[in-house]
């Protein structure tokens, strides 16, 4: 039992013997209702909300606990059930590896039954690189290979060259400090900065060294130990020490830093008691000597070496924050291939060149310029100028796209000749409900079965063939294929039937949706987006939904609306 559990039990008796001890006096004590501060605005006022997920590292915990554990940030649905979270938290300190799979399977189909959101497709890469660039490889991850990239001074060129800059759209991030790298385009830029004490080969999903050049476990895997690389250094030319670590990963989780991606680090001894204000550092993060780091487990957790290579997870120079904690925002120092060449320019580019003092292989481009757009329409046509080296295909232009630059043979590895990339990603697009029943008790959503209904209402495939242009396809449950332990038809509320659809809504009190509120469906604009709501609208519009479209900029979405 957690102290913040404890702690409101213990409140809780208290108020109930004082009510009590007040009646037997003749006393009659007013009881008043506490007022509901809504967590965000899609709680307030929303009802369905676009996301998607993006695989941190390739195991299914990184999709289940951080989407369906009751107190994790990322559960936008507000959703909890006190088995999954058993369940979740059994998993993880299961060490044999096919049970541990089992046991996610099983919670995946737990989940299923609830449907706290809709998982819609399964995304594959919709990206397009220029005849310029070299051994770039867009992963399953979708992070750009930036490290073995280079240009070529002629098209017949075979022969690696340094020098040059390699141009990639992104959106606005919403951090590019390590501390809160929680979304796709700020990982991008963060992984270009920062080495994490290990990585996971995209390819194979074997884990290598990274900062960390060998590291061993216990023999229950509640203590990994870590040996750090000697010599290398941050790009400022301060050597990289155990302590940068325990630093980096405290910012983390220290509760007046609000940091969304702390749920990582909660197997970490201490770290529940940091994010919740009771604790100033985490107990088991010990910095045994300059080079050696031992992580302590709340409980035994195989899966932790994965853990720890998550882009946001390297090592933070204490002293660089202490000068100016606002100018590291924008202008972070890391131990990666790459540092900031300048401050980061809002809404307009972040750019990076080569760290000569890197302790593995030198890149060969001399910089990279993350050029920030509000949509890919406008990013496409920069593109089409030859002022782009890397960026998403808009939506109806694909079949155009293939038939103009080819496909990629393997679709990730950008070659001239076949430069469009669809290569599948460890990634889901969802539509989260909203449950919560804290500021409107009659939320029709709170019901699992209106939930059910408005799944089995959505034609996926036609989603796929009309926006994606058959590139992508339909999620058939949480976990996206690729992924190891993934199973086909894991959640039965996914298949498009229109009559199952109607009945459900029916039987739960909503016939014809009679009865039930406008909806809102909110999603951040662009990215084809527009598209996939309209049919989703209209499919929703069969049983007797009405909803409205409810856009927003990208930064403002996932930064307020969602937060």
């Amino acid at each position: 039992m957690s102290n913040n559990l404890r702690r409101s039990l213990i409140i809780t008796l208290v108020a109930l013997m004082a009510l009590t001890v007040l009646g037997a006096m003749g006393c009659k004590p007013k009881v008043i209702e506490e007022t509901v501060t809504p967590k965000n605005p899609f709680e307030e006022k929303g009802s369905m909300a676009r996301l998607g997920w993006q695989a941190d590292y390739p195991i299914m915990d990184n999709f289940l606990f951080p989407l369906f554990m009751s107190t994790s940030g990322d559960n936008k649905a507000f959703y909890g059930n006190p088995a999954v979270d058993a369940k979740l938290t059994e998993a993880r300190k299961t060490a044999d590896r096919d049970a541990r799979i089992k046991l996610y399977q099983e919670i995946e189909k737990m989940v299923g039954e609830d449907q706290p959101l809709i998982a819609l497709v399964n995304y594959r890469h919709l990206r397009v690189g220029s005849d310029r660039i070299r051994d770039f490889v867009f992963n399953s991850v979708s992070l750009g290979s930036f490290e073995s990239a280079w240009i070529a001074p002629d098209k017949a060129a075979t022969t690696p060259v340094s020098g040059g800059t390699m141009s990639m759209y992104i959106a606005e991030p919403l951090f590019i400090d390590p501390y809160d790298g929680q979304e796709s385009e700020g990982i991008q830029v963060i992984n270009c900065l920062f080495d994490s004490l290990v990585e996971a080969d995209p390819a194979t999903f074997e884990i290598k060294p990274a900062a960390a050049e060998s590291w061993t476990a216990n023999e229950d895997q509640s203590v990994f130990t870590f040996k750090l690389r000697q010599g290398a250094k941050f790009s400022n030319g301060r050597e990289v020490k155990a302590g940068d670590f325990k630093y980096a990963w405290e910012r983390i989780c220290n509760k007046d830093n609000a940091s969304t991606i702390s749920y990582h680090l909660l197997p970490v001894q201490g770290a529940e008691e940091m994010i919740s204000g009771e604790a100033s550092s985490l107990a088991g993060v010990k910095v045994v000597d300059d080079f050696t780091l031992e992580v302590t487990l709340t409980q035994p957790m195989a899966d932790f070496i994965y853990v720890a290579s998550h882009p946001s997870l390297g090592p933070v120079p204490k002293d660089e924050v202490d000068k100016d904690p606002k100018k590291f925002l924008d202008n972070p120092i890391g131990n990666g291939p790459f540092k900031m060449s300048e401050p980061w320019k809002h809404e307009q580019y972040i750019k990076l060149s080569r760290n000569d003092g890197y302790y593995g292989k030198k890149p060969y481009l001399d910089a990279v310029n993350f050029k920030i757009f509000k949509d890919e329409e406008t990013a496409f046509t920069e593109f089409e100028a030859g002022n782009l080296d890397f960026t998403q295909i808009p939506s109806g232009r694909i079949a155009d796209v293939k038939k103009k630059y080819g496909e990629s043979d393997d679709g990730y590895k950008v070659i001239p000749g076949k430069q469009s990339l669809f290569g599948q990603e460890l990634s889901t697009y969802y539509i989260w409900f909203n449950t919560s029943n804290r500021v409107n008790k009659d939320n029709p959503l709170a019901k699992p079965e209106v939930r059910k209904a408005i799944s089995m209402a959505i034609n996926r495939q036609a989603i796929c063939d009309k926006v994606y242009e058959g590139t992508r396809v339909p999620a058939t449950g949480a976990v996206p294929s690729g992924m190891p332990g993934f199973q086909e038809n894991a959640w039965p509320y996914n298949k498009y039937d229109v009559e199952a659809a109607k009945k459900m809504l029916a039987d739960a009190g909503y016939p014809n949706g009679e009865g039930l509120p406008a909806m809102t469906l909110a999603f951040n604009s662009g990215s084809g987006h527009e598209d996939v709501m309209a049919l989703v609208q209209a499919d929703l519009k069969v049983i007797g939904i009405e909803t409205t479209q409810d856009p927003h900029e990208w930064a403002e979405y996932t930064g307020t609306y969602l937060k």
